[in-house]
C-alpha cells in the first residue's frame, strides 16, 4: 500500500485483499458520441463498471444516464464541472456535489453516495464535507492514463503491466482516447478471467460504515 493510501485512509483507493477482483472506473462521462459505444462494449462482455459523471453532462445527456444505471453500472458523482477542488473553499465543493446530485436525482431512483474529485484533486476540507454529505470518497490505484493517447500498445503496456487484484482502474469517458480504451477492453477482460478474478461495480462494495468488503 501506498504512503498516500496510508495517510488518507478514508478514500477508497483498492479492493480489499483477497478479493480476487477488479473495479473499472470511467470519468467526465456521459457523451452522446462515445458513452453509447462504451456502454455496448461493456454489456457484450458482462463486465460491470463505476461511471463518475459530471453534472453539466448530465442534463444534455438524460437518456444515457438512464440507460447506465439500467445495464447495472453503479453511478458516482464526479462534481458539476471538472474543476480542482484543490484550492477551492468548503461552499464552492459543496455547491459542485449538491448541483451534481440534484441533476442526477432527477433521472435516477435515488441519487449516488460516491464522489470522485476531478483530477484526484482535494484539500483539507474535502474529507469531512463528504462524511457530512453522507458521501464515500474514491479514488484509484491503477491510473491508465488513457487521456495521453500514446497509443493502444503503450497502454495496454501500462494497464498489464500494474494491474493488480482489487485494482481499482481510472480510465476515461467523453475523450477522443475513450475508442482506444474500447478497443482494449475484450484484451482487459480476458487477462481479469486468465489471473482468475472478476470485475466488480463500487456500489456494491461498501458496508453501513461505508468500508469497503469484498463481495
Amino acid at each position: 500500500m501506498r504512503l498516500v493510501e496510508r495517510v488518507f485512509h478514508r478514500w477508497w483507493w483498492r479492493l480489499p485483499d483477497g478479493c480476487k477482483s477488479v473495479a473499472l472506473t470511467f470519468d467526465d462521462g456521459p457523451d452522446a458520441t462515445t458513452t453509447p459505444t462504451l456502454l455496448a462494449v461493456l454489456d457484450r462482455l458482462r463486465i460491470p463498471a463505476t461511471h463518475f459523471l459530471l453534472g453539466s453532462r448530465c442534463a444534455e445527456n438524460v437518456t444515457l444516464v438512464r440507460e447506465l444505471h439500467a445495464a447495472g453500472h453503479s453511478i458516482g458523482n464526479h462534481g458539476f464541472e471538472h474543476a480542482s477542488l484543490l484550492l477551492r473553499s468548503a461552499s464552492f465543493q459543496r455547491d459542485s456535489i449538491r448541483r451534481t446530485e440534484a441533476a442526477l436525482h432527477a433521472v435516477l431512483p435515488e441519487p449516488p453516495r460516491l464522489f470522485r474529485p476531478p483530477y484526484g484533486h482535494f484539500n483539507m476540507a474535502t474529507t469531512g464535507l463528504l462524511r457530512r454529505m453522507d458521501y464515500t470518497g474514491v479514488l484509484w490505484s491503477l491510473n491508465a492514463r488513457d487521456w495521453g493517447e500514446r497509443g493502444e500498445t503503450a497502454l495496454w503496456k501500462r494497464l498489464e503491466r500494474n494491474l493488480h487484484e482489487g485494482a481499482i482502474i481510472l480510465l476515461h469517458d467523453g475523450h477522443s482516447a475513450t475508442a482506444m480504451v474500447v478497443r482494449l477492453l475484450p484484451r482487459l477482460a480476458d487477462e481479469v478471467a486468465r489471473r482468475g478474478w472478476s470485475f466488480v461495480a463500487l456500489s456494491r462494495c461498501g458496508d453501513s460504515n461505508g468500508d469497503l468488503v469484498c463481495l
